[in-house]
This record gives C-alpha cells, structure tokens and sequence, in this order.
C-alpha cells in the first residue's frame, strides 16, 4: 500500500463486525479516525452512539477483536 493512502478515513461509514464462534453481529458506524489496514481506530457506533476501539479490515469495515 502506498504510504499515505487510508483505508479508512476519518468521517467514512464503515460496517462494525464482531464475529465470536458462531455468532456475528454487524451494526453501522462512523469512523473518527482515519487508519490502514490493521490499525485500530475509534469508531462510533450509530446505534447507541457509543464509541469503541476497532481494528480497520478495509475500506468498508472494522473489526472489534475478542
């Protein structure tokens, strides 16, 4: 990846994904940081507004570790 280039920006609305066994639950955020594939940014979750701690999967999602 080119150095400068985010995956996910500040502002953008990825898909919060949290996958534990068989279970996965997905919900809507917004990122308020901006980051690359595998750093961990907050993102607020749309829902109940809360903010968390999640590591960038891609341009369209995060991923909120076990």
């Amino acid at each position: 990846m080119i150095k400068g280039m985010y995956t996910s920006a500040s502002g953008m609305l990825p898909r919060i994904k949290k996958v534990d066994g068989l279970c996965r639950i997905t919900s809507a955020g917004v990122a308020l940081q901006s980051g690359i594939a595998g750093d961990y940014v907050k993102v607020k979750d749309k829902g109940s507004g809360k903010i968390i701690l999640a590591r960038v999967v891609d341009g369209t999602a995060v991923a909120v570790d076990p």
